[in-house]
């Protein structure tokens, strides 16, 4: 054998040695996953959206990111910035299938569920969903972010007047959310009581586009709210705002009405 085809052989085992390791690192036990999020849901959804759905993602096991994604919402619902993330790695998996429909839907509960300061995270997100969902109208997405733009004025007269110009807030309010899988866990929960669950419960309803129920339900969360949990009930209260206009100015408005003066 010549020294050079001895050379190529090395380089190729070893480039497959490297690759089998690679794979190997890369296999999660998603029964075991499900098991997590029944026995320790705190440290299993982190460890969702800190590591295990990216390399799903990375991977292309895009059906198992979906159903982790969704599992750890219902798992923690109270806790928006665990959802926000989890809601995330699911619209991108959608977005990869090609299901852009669908990921339009997951777009527009994200953005209705999530806190104010995730909104720059979740319009670029329900953006690439829209653009992706009418791939033969390119002008949607400039039109969208200027409705976005107009709805954000704090200032009622001046944001009227932009919506006006711009034509309302006609595709916002045109998309939907996505009740389906919410809905048996909204029934089984009905008659929880706690603080917490009745977040929770708010959170699930706004993923759902239940948008009045959640009204009922964050109006209880935000009069019955422990002493410490002030801060948590008035983000509930911006949240639901922005969900009940589709846009942000009397949310923008109610948060600089109970920030605290220098």
């Amino acid at each position: 054998m010549s020294r050079l085809r001895a050379l190529f052989i090395g380089v190729v085992i070893v480039a497959s040695i490297a690759h089998a390791g690679t794979a190997a690192d890369s296999q999660i036990d998603l029964r075991q996953v499900r098991l997590d999020l029944q026995s320790n849901p705190g440290d299993t959804v982190d460890r969702l959206k800190g590591a295990v759905l990216a390399t799903l993602l990375d991977h292309q096991q895009y059906g198992a990111v979906e159903e982790l994604a969704v599992a750890g919402t219902l798992a923690l619902p109270a806790d928006t910035w665990r959802i926000e993330e989890l809601q995330r790695y699911r619209i991108r998996a959608l977005l990869a299938e090609h299901r852009s429909v669908d990921a339009l839907h997951a777009a527009k509960a994200l953005f209705n569920v999530c806190s104010m300061g995730f909104v720059k995270d979740a319009l670029p997100l329900l953006s690439q969903a829209l653009s992706a969902a009418h791939p033969n109208d390119p002008e949607i997405v400039p039109r969208f972010k200027l409705q976005v733009m107009a709805g954000a004025s704090e200032d009622p007269a001046e944001r009227q007047r932009l919506l006006e110009k711009y034509g309302g807030n006609t595709i916002m309010t045109s998309i939907a959310a996505e009740p389906d899988p919410y809905r048996v866990a909204l029934e089984q929960r009905k008659n929880l009581t706690g603080w917490r669950e009745q977040y929770g419960n708010g959170n699930l309803l706004l993923l759902s586009g239940r948008i009045a129920e959640a009204r009922v339900v964050f109006t209880k969360v935000y009069t019955e709210r422990p002493p410490e949990e002030l801060r948590y009930a008035s983000e509930a209260v911006a949240k639901l705002i922005k969900a009940e206009d589709g846009q942000l100015g009397r949310a923008n408005q109610f948060v600089r009405s109970i920030r605290p003066q220098p």
